[in-house]
C-alpha cells in the first residue's frame, strides 16, 4: 500500500535517498530561452569575442563579453536541443555528491542513492544544472529538512514539483 507509513520514520535521523529521475521544463521559465543549441559555436564567433573589447571597452569581464556575443550573434541558439542535466547533493550547503551528466534529455534517469545522517537543524538540497561549455545553467533546486524526511520516509516513491525549471523530481526516502 503506497500510503502505508513506516512506523518509526518520524523518529529516524538516518535516511537512504534514492533519486531515480526528473522531468525538466523544455524552456527556462524565468527567461524563456532555449537550454542549448545544436552543433558547435561558429569559429568566427569565438574569434570575435576577442575583438569585442575593442568594440565595447566598458566590458569588464568574460560574462560581459559573452552577453555582447549573444547580442551580435543571436543565431547561436538556433536549433536548440534538450539540456545536459546533472545534480549536486548538498548537506548544509556543503557538496556531498555529484551525479553523472545525462545528455540531451528533458527526462534524466540516474538511479542514484546515498545514505546520510541528518541532525535537527540540517538542510539537505538537490540542485539541478544544465552542463554548458562555459557557465552551467541552474535548472532548479529542492531543499529538505529533517522533519520533511521524517514525514516523507517510508511512504514509497515521491513525486514533487513543479520546482523552478523542473516539472517533477522522483525519489524515495527510506529510514535506516
Amino acid at each position: 500500500d503506497p500510503l502505508e507509513v513506516d512506523c518509526c520514520a518520524y523518529w529516524a535521523d538516518t535516511f537512504e535517498f534514492e533519486l531515480s529521475s526528473a522531468q525538466i521544463v523544455p524552456w527556462r521559465s524565468a527567461v524563456g530561452v532555449p537550454w542549448d543549441w545544436a552543433g558547435t559555436i561558429p569559429g568566427n564567433v569565438l574569434d570575435g569575442i576577442d575583438d569585442l573589447e575593442t568594440v565595447a571597452p566598458s566590458a569588464s569581464d568574460f560574462d560581459d563579453l559573452l552577453d555582447l556575443a549573444a547580442i551580435y550573434a543571436p543565431d547561436i541558439l538556433a536549433g536548440t536541443v534538450p539540456p545536459d542535466v546533472y545534480f549536486e547533493f548538498l548537506a548544509n550547503g556543503s557538496l556531498v555528491d555529484t551525479s553523472l551528466v545525462q545528455d540531451n534529455t528533458y527526462e534524466p534517469i540516474w538511479n542514484w542513492s546515498s545514505t546520510y545522517v541528518l541532525g535537527p537543524s540540517d538542510l539537505v538540497s538537490f540542485e539541478f544544472f544544465d552542463e554548458d561549455l562555459v557557465l552551467d545553467d541552474a535548472v532548479g533546486a529542492i531543499d529538505m529538512t529533517l522533519l520533511d524526511h521524517q514525514i516523507w520516509a517510508g511512504r514509497g516513491p515521491l513525486s514533487i514539483g513543479p520546482v523552478d525549471g523542473l516539472y517533477r523530481v522522483f525519489w524515495e526516502i527510506t529510514p535506516q
